[in-house]
């Protein structure tokens, strides 16, 4: 499979248009190219902000080409666009993200069921030390996710890049009941063991941790959409 991830750089005051413009325009539109959109958010906190976030999952780039193909030639997505832009652009730029799923998010949709969704969504984009993508999967499936586990948080996906920046990376998803147990969900995993044994270990054996520093946006999942409980793995 194929994820696309993409970042939607809104002008200031106008999210509210724009969320209209994807609740009530856009799902006949989306449905009627294929286009399988599996969560959508607001980031409440992040780079670059005010920004909106969607994720589409596709069997391949072959399908996401045609399919977007479709969508881009059709009058009635111009007529739409034109409309709910009314007369200046509701977006100012944006980024997208082509990626495959994780082997340790593979790995974990294997052992059990899907994440509870949340209140509060947590995208993490990080690095992988150089050379290290395997060891950081392994780092990833034994000992943080369990550790996350452990102490609230939910692994709704996690991906890697195929392009772009932080090359070898990592892109998660995490899940948090609310901000509350997110807060004390971090507190509670740097300061677990296991977590500070591993860590120790990775900066010993190469003079740094696996998981580089990471850009992290604090998201909310939209009210007019659910997010997936698989974000479409297996469609």
């Amino acid at each position: 499979m194929q994820y696309e991830l993409r970042f939607y750089y809104v002008e200031p005051g106008r999210m509210h248009d724009l969320d209209a413009r994807m609740r009530d325009g856009l799902p006949p539109l989306l449905e009627k190219h294929g286009i399988n959109v599996v969560g959508r958010w607001h980031a409440l906190a992040g780079r670059a902000t005010p920004l909106f976030i969607y994720l589409m999952a596709w069997k391949d780039d072959r399908e996401r080409e045609a399919h977007w193909g479709g969508f881009y030639n059709d009058p009635d997505w111009w007529a739409l666009r034109a409309q709910t832009n009314a007369g200046s652009e509701l977006v100012q730029h944006y980024d997208i993200q082509l990626m495959v799923p994780s082997p340790s998010w593979l790995d974990a949709l294997q052992k059990g069921p899907a994440a509870a969704p949340g209140a509060i969504h947590e995208l993490i984009v990080q690095p992988i030390a150089n050379g290290q993508p395997k060891a950081a999967h392994d780092y990833l499936r034994d000992i943080a996710l369990p550790a996350l586990r452990r102490h609230g948080g939910s692994l709704l996906g996690s991906f890697t890049p195929q392009a772009g920046s932080h090359m070898p990376g990592l892109v998660s998803l995490i899940a948090w009941k609310d901000f509350a147990a997110r807060q004390a969900g971090w507190e509670a995993y740097w300061q677990d063991p296991a977590i500070q044994a591993a860590h120790q270990a990775q900066r010993d054996t190469l003079g740094r941790s696996l998981l580089g520093r990471a850009d992290t946006y604090l998201l909310q999942p939209v009210p007019y959409a659910e997010v997936h409980p698989t974000l479409g793995h297996g469609r």
